[in-house]
């Protein structure tokens, strides 16, 4: 059951909710240096809008059990395609009662979904549980459709992060990418390369490649960024 008047704790960084200070300070320690977007400013978050009829994912517990799930969520995907999708922020359409969500990013909507009149019939009950399945079925949906978006996401504070994070097995490989490479011709390749579903988790073999092509007088060049030796990484992955 939901127990009203108990205080919740919000991370500001993720909006992951917690019910002990202590778990939150803990979470807090563990987190990642703030992420930024192209131009310095705070990374832009995606917008999870529901309809009013599904407000009650929000109401229950602070939207705790939703926003965990969108926080698991990104984590599988970040496991699968070594990209992290920005914070998402819930709103409530306070225009006609609707069963129908989206997910807006910029203000321009990516994925637009909908409950059915049964299905939003189980959330009118009182026990937090219910959240689980509203959630469940709305993150289940997000799962499927969303990486075909990561490549809007793909930034330089992006880019940065994940060469920060293979330095830490390969300094060598990374000192000579930013060296040698073009940062941001790299970027455009990685977006093209996404829009494919290649996976960053394969980024370590696409930066080997990319360095023999430059020894071999084949540098990165804007009408020359997708070659068979990127393509063969690809088809690897």
């Amino acid at each position: 059951m939901d127990q009203p008047g108990r205080k919740l704790y919000q991370c500001e960084a993720c909006a992951e909710v917690f019910l002990d200070p202590q778990y939150l300070e803990c979470h807090q320690r563990q987190l990642p240096r703030p992420l930024e977007g192209p131009t310095g400013a705070p990374r832009p978050a995606l917008e999870l809008e529901l309809g009013s009829r599904l407000k009650k994912l929000v109401d229950l517990g602070g939207g705790v059990v939703l926003r965990n799930c969108l926080i698991e969520l990104r984590g599988s995907l970040r496991a699968r395609t070594g990209l992290t999708f920005p914070a998402v922020r819930l709103c409530i359409d306070e225009g006609p009662p609707s069963n129908q969500w989206s997910l807006s990013f910029r203000r321009r909507r990516l994925i637009r979904g909908r409950l059915d009149d049964l299905q939003v019939e189980r959330l009118q009950r009182q026990e937090l549980c219910v959240s689980y399945y509203g959630a469940g079925l709305i993150c289940a949906q997000l799962g499927e459709q969303l990486p075909q978006f990561f490549w809007r996401f793909l930034n330089r504070s992006e880019l940065r992060d994940s060469l920060a994070e293979l330095e830490v097995s390969d300094p060598e490989l990374v000192e000579q990418s930013l060296s040698l490479l073009d940062q941001e011709l790299l970027l455009r390749l990685l977006r093209l390369l996404v829009q494919e579903r290649f996976s960053l988790n394969r980024l370590p073999a696409l930066l080997e490649v990319l360095l023999e092509e430059h020894r071999l007088g084949r540098p990165l060049s804007p009408d020359r960024l997708v070659t068979p030796a990127v393509i063969e990484v690809m088809l690897e992955s």
